[in-house]
This record gives C-alpha cells, structure tokens and sequence, in this order.
C-alpha cells in the first residue's frame, strides 16, 4: 500500500477518479445499524458500476504521476492568479497536503 489514511471512513466517488456517476465506495467498517440503513437507503450494490469503479480508480493509480504534476501546476497557477486579482481571498485547506486538482477559496466577507 502506497498511503495510509487514518480515518475511520472514507468515501470514494466514481467522478472524482474518471469513473462512472453516481458509483462509489464508503470504505470502512459501519455499526450493523448504520449498515442496515445503507442497505435500505442505498439498496443492493451495482456490480457493473463498481467493477467500472474499481477498473478506473487503477487506471487513476497507473496514471497519477503525470497527470497530478500538470494538474499540480495548474492549480498553483490559478492560484496565484485569485489571490492576485481578488483582495482577501482566503485558501482553504492545507498549504502541503491538497489534492493537485482541488483548489477551494474562500473570499473575505465584509
């Protein structure tokens, strides 16, 4: 395993890895209460949908390397083009450890 993530859940969308809508994972271990609830919210898991899921989050991992240092370039750009252009506009998140291809802003409230 490449990275460890301390969570007790984490929930993977189809979109967020060039997959397919509305499919995901919630990876983790549920009380049998709240597993149940998923079950009758949710129903019975989508075979097609996460085998498609799973063959794209590899082709993700394959592919990361390059894809992440252009979108970690991009994202940097558009980001010193914000903080440029709009007085006060705040970065949410951590400076370090962000996704390459997330960028949330947050602009001052007067």
């Amino acid at each position: 395993m490449k990275h460890v993530v301390a969570a007790d859940l984490v929930v993977v969308s189809g979109a967020k890895l060039y997959g397919p809508r509305r499919a995901g994972a919630l990876i983790g271990s549920l009380a049998s209460s709240a597993a149940t609830l998923a079950y009758d919210v949710f129903g019975s898991p989508d075979v097609p949908a996460a085998a498609t899921l799973a063959f794209a989050a590899q082709l993700r991992a394959e592919e990361s390397g390059e894809h992440e240092a252009r979108l970690l370039l991009m994202r940097d750009a558009l980001q010193a083009r914000l903080l440029y252009a709009v007085e006060g506009l705040r970065i949410n998140g951590s400076p370090d450890q962000r996704l390459a291809g997330s960028l949330h802003v947050f602009p001052r409230l007067t």
